[in-house]
């Protein structure tokens, strides 16, 4: 990262407008201005809602110089973007096979890791559908966004250039254009860019605990042997105070069942006493791994 964006609190993708040669590039980032806004009402009137926060610039960046007023291209190429929350509540209503109660997510501690998998992807630029954007709110980037790589609009350049351009607050480093150039290209090869460790965030735990704090904000994350149990009595039930502890009183009849079970067997194998087969009992059920046998 260079000292000067350090200096000036910049993220490491991000570089300041050229105001001594002001041109569209490829990555731009483009605030909603009301110019902006009145376009999107004419042409493209779903992208005025409110969950498209910003629209970041595909088009690349050959094409957009202009030589004697106009650029090569005829049109210029938007993408939406959305913020991060709304990026990562989707993938978990999509993929964590959520319970919905009392317009709470809870999810299986088991899909936390893809979730996490996924937020790692994001903030590396690697998920392929989507470009991060980390917030910057002195550049008006309020929050943590996702580029929609796959939602783009087309508005005519010879009309709209200019009103695109005052709308820029910010631009991409080179090589994180040339990043998204080869994600909306969809290329065979890498192009090689900073990653977000040690860049910036300088350990490894220091981004796993970043992940898992934005994680813990999007649902409650059921340990997995509670969870079958929560889906099922959630069908029924919409107080979680009752569900938990139906979860509670379901459990413990399977426990009890199956250490019945267990006592069985081993009864039907040799011969216990009812002293040892209490001694057996209590040996079971205060030992952590015949517990875990157990749930």
């Amino acid at each position: 990262m260079d000292v000067a964006d350090m200096e000036q609190g910049l993220h490491f993708t991000y570089k300041e407008c050229d105001t001594e040669d002001p041109s569209l590039k490829q990555g731009d980032i483009l605030e909603k201005t009301p110019e902006l806004v009145a376009l999107l009402n004419d042409v493209h009137p779903h992208y005025t809602n409110p969950e498209y926060k910003y629209f970041q610039v595909i088009t690349q960046s050959c094409d957009l110089v202009r030589r004697k007023g106009n650029c090569k291209t005829r049109y210029i190429t938007l993408a939406a973007v959305r913020s991060l929350n709304d990026v990562v509540g989707r993938f978990i209503t999509d993929n964590a096979s959520p319970v919905i109660i009392a317009k709470d997510l809870y999810c299986s501690e088991k899909e936390r890791g893809r979730v996490i998998g996924f937020l790692k992807k994001l903030f590396n630029n690697t998920e392929k559908e989507y470009f991060f954007l980390e917030k910057s709110p002195r550049h008006g980037i309020v929050e943590h966004s996702c580029t929609l790589l796959y939602l783009s609009i087309a508005v005519r350049a010879y009309q709209h250039y200019d009103l695109c351009l005052n709308a820029k607050c910010l631009e991409l480093k080179d090589n994180f254009q040339s990043k998204l150039g080869w994600m909306v290209g969809n290329l065979y090869s890498r192009v090689g860019t900073d990653d977000y460790v040690p860049t910036a965030i300088k350990t490894p735990k220091q981004f796993d605990e970043l992940l898992a704090d934005i994680v813990k904000d999007h649902a409650v994350w059921v340990p997995q042997p509670r969870f079958p149990e929560l889906k099922k009595i959630a069908a029924e039930k919409d107080d979680i105070t009752e569900i938990n502890l139906l979860i509670e009183e379901s459990l413990k009849k399977k426990k009890e069942g199956r250490l019945a079970s267990v006592l069985g067997q081993l009864k039907g194998a040799i011969n216990l006493s009812a002293e040892d087969e209490n001694k057996v009992k209590n040996l079971i059920l205060n030992d952590h791994i015949f517990q875990k046998l157990l749930s």
